[in-house]
């Protein structure tokens, strides 16, 4: 089947869902490695990268506290399953042409001061009682922020904050080790006379301007949910030699996440990581230290085909249980685990790694996302962007909006309401307002003018001809 120009289906048949294995145990607080006791006291001797001996300072103490944890226990954690109770809900009535309204469960990653105004505003867009919110306060969040998020989402019954927080760090597994808790707590932790499953679990963040109504998104998603068809944005050598080579030569060393506060690269130098001229950190990744250690971790299997793209998916049910039990799957996701920018290849890889999983992916991401690339230097831009954006997207702002709000997208990032004043905020705010007065028939209609489906129609007309 030849390739489509826009959006590449890995494949054009769906096959037979398999059913959820039992649900994997439930997994340690991601904290715990502080309160791992080494009985001798051992610990590497650590290097920065200029080769000169670290011995204090909060990048010292987390890596020398991973580095005891990791050679202590060196099984990795397994997703933590966190009961949620649902509540009983009316049944969504049938989709025009008799298809059944999707389920989502949404799982959102929170860390900025301003992210009780983002779930505020995802929820305004997108809720409706039988879907499922999972909410992820990163450990290192302001504790005013998740006092007004419990606020905010008090009155919704069917949000749930996640009482096992990651200090997530920029480029690290934790990244990975939250979707995983959260992929498991949908699929084997949710009971209620309201809850039979998620069709769809659609990751986001506090950055994210969802671009769809609830109508309009379970409109587009209902064919394809009784597909069970995924979408994944996966990148090849061949479509991005770049990123593919960059992910490669990072792969050949084994990063640890020391607590939120840095990595580790062990039994490597700065040198190794950095031939040309050495750096501190990685992008937002935080200081790296180096050290020697008597031991190795675990490493991805040595015929894994790895790939790359978008960490931002929108898995159906099937190809999310897969990650946990799937055997080809779930052997190359915690082969990953002491990689550097997993999030960014993890799901792609395990997923493409069996023809049953791969055959049911669509290669997209329905995410606006722009990077600074098509306009000049990157380089130039992160640096007057600053060190919260280095190494990211575009920020959107107000001048953005006319573009954002034709997009054929799910949902746009990176948008952060302090860049320029708020001003992008309040004009989604007026649109989406607009969007939401019209009857829930009418919104399904009009999605179809500027959509992901048209996406789809046009790249396979263009392949048939």
């Amino acid at each position: 089947m030849a390739a489509f120009p826009a959006v590449a289906l890995l494949a054009a048949t769906a096959g037979a869902g398999s059913e959820p294995r039992a649900p994997p145990a439930r997994g340690a607080d991601v904290e715990a490695s502080a309160s791992v006791h080494d009985a001798g006291g051992w610990r590497p001797r650590w290097l920065d990268f200029e080769d000169a001996e670290v011995t204090a300072g909060t990048a010292f103490e987390g890596c020398t506290a991973a580095v005891r944890a990791a050679r202590a226990s060196p099984e990795p954690r397994e997703p933590a399953v966190e009961r949620v109770a649902f509540p009983a809900v009316r049944a969504a009535s049938p989709l025009p042409g008799g298809l059944r309204a999707p389920v989502f469960a949404f799982f959102v990653l929170l860390s900025r001061p301003f992210a009780d105004e983002t779930v505020v505003r995802l929820l305004h867009a997108a809720q409706a009682p039988r879907h499922l919110w999972l909410l992820h306060a990163d450990l290192k969040a302001d504790a005013g922020m998740v006092e007004r998020l419990r606020t905010a989402v008090e009155a919704h019954a069917n949000v749930h904050l996640m009482a096992t927080r990651h200090r997530v760090q920029w480029g690290g597994f934790s990244m990975v080790d939250a979707l995983l808790d959260g992929i498991a707590t949908a699929l084997y932790g949710v009971r209620g006379p309201g809850w039979r499953g998620f069709d769809y679990l659609i990751n986001l963040s506090d950055t994210d301007l969802l671009l769809r109504t609830e109508p309009e998104l379970s409109a587009f998603f209902a064919p394809f949910a009784a597909a069970r068809r995924s979408f994944v944005g996966v990148k090849t050598k061949a479509s991005d030699s770049f990123r593919w080579e960059m992910h490669a030569e990072l792969r050949k060393l084994t990063f640890l996440q020391c607590g939120g506060h840095g990595f580790a690269v062990l039994n490597a130098t700065a040198a190794d990581l950095f031939p040309n001229h050495r750096r501190c950190c990685y992008g937002r990744s935080g200081p790296i230290i180096y050290g020697r250690v008597p031991f190795a971790l675990a490493r991805l299997p040595a015929d894994a085909a790895v790939l790359h793209g978008s960490q931002w998916v929108a898995l159906h049910a099937d190809a999310a249980a897969a990650l946990l039990t799937h055997p080809a799957a779930s052997r190359i996701v915690r082969g990953f685990r002491h990689t550097f920018l997993s999030d960014e290849a993890v799901v792609q890889t395990a997923l493409m790694a069996a023809p049953e999983l791969r055959e049911r992916l669509i290669n997209h991401n329905l995410r606006h996302i722009d990077w600074p690339h098509g306009y000049g230097n990157p380089e130039l831009y992160w640096r007057d962007a600053g060190e919260t954006h280095d190494g990211g997207p575009l920020m959107l702002t107000a001048e953005h909006a006319a573009q954002l709000f034709v997009s054929e997208a799910i949902a746009a990032r990176k948008a952060d309401p302090t860049v320029d004043g708020g001003r992008l905020f309040a004009l989604w705010d007026a649109w989406m307002a607009h969007k939401k007065a019209l009857p829930a028939a009418d919104q399904r209609a009009s999605s179809y003018a500027h959509s992901p489906r048209r996406t789809l129609r046009a790249a396979a007309a263009a392949a048939a001809a």
